[in-house]
């Protein structure tokens, strides 16, 4: 029998996540981006860990009650709500479709549905500057493989790793990533949803 899933467990970020990232990205990180902000729990340990002048939360509120999720991520985000974190309400999709900025730093935590994790990638990759980092949480899940498999067929033959990164209550959670080369050509995001067959 399947067990209930636990939503009450810690999902700040510890040592692995930030320690990872610095390594990866020593400098100043100008600007990131975090798909799925929900409650911010990524989102204040990144602005606490990490030199970030600007960070955009993208969140569709579709997961729990969003009023409620609003409300703590502006309580856990404090002054830095203000100043150098800001909230995109609504679909990672058209968000990625007219986002301005290049990012040094593009965490994908949203929907899980392989479409989501495709979609995001295809749309929020091409953002992202030569150097940069690019890193999915929940690797481990079948769905979540499935859309990076996709994006590595369709849009971009990328070679990813696997870190366990996970949070400080599921230490164990896996997540890919890979720096985006620096001589990259700089495109704009592929417009296809991915409604094609899939290439077998």
């Amino acid at each position: 029998m399947k067990k209930p899933y636990n939503r009450n467990y810690n999902r700040f970020y510890g040592t692995p996540m930030w320690s990872f990232i610095k390594q990866q990205l020593p400098g100043e990180i100008k600007v990131a981006v975090e798909i799925g902000t929900y409650r911010g729990h990524w989102a204040r340990g990144a602005l606490d860990n990490l030199n970030i002048g600007k960070l955009f939360c993208v969140d569709n509120g579709k997961k729990g009650d969003w009023v409620v999720a609003r409300k703590l991520w502006i309580e856990r985000l404090g002054e830095d709500a203000l100043t150098r974190a800001f909230l995109l309400m609504g679909k990672s999709e058209q968000w990625g479709q007219v986002f301005p900025f290049e990012i040094d730093l593009l965490y994908v935590d949203g929907g899980h549905k392989w479409k989501n994790i495709y979609d995001d990638l295809r749309l929020w990759v091409p953002r992202v500057k030569g150097g940069g980092l690019i890193i999915g949480h929940d690797a481990h899940e079948k769905e979540v493989q499935r859309g990076l498999k996709k994006y590595i067929t369709d849009v971009e033959k990328v070679k990813y790793k696997v870190n366990r990164i996970g949070p400080i209550g599921k230490p164990r959670i896996t997540s890919f990533w890979w720096k985006k080369e620096i001589n990259a050509e700089k495109t704009e995001p592929n417009n296809d949803s991915g409604d094609t067959p899939e290439h077998s």
